[in-house]
């Protein structure tokens, strides 16, 4: 049996175009004190508060 390996660089790097990339998560989140929450609820299956929190973006779309 052979396995096969999958190295991953990090000498290449990718041009990213997509505002929804993970590189830009800093961005999206902020800190705690930039959200406003938008939904907050009580989950009916028993996961406790559920809370949908929005923050600027610093890109204009």
């Amino acid at each position: 049996m052979r396995l096969s390996l999958r190295r991953f660089s990090t000498a290449t790097r990718r041009r990213v175009e997509d505002e929804g990339d993970w590189c830009y998560s800093s961005e999206w989140w902020g800190n705690e004190s930039d959200g406003h929450t938008v939904l907050r609820s009580i989950s009916e299956k028993g996961n406790g508060v559920v809370s949908v929190i929005a923050y600027p973006s610093s890109r204009p779309v």
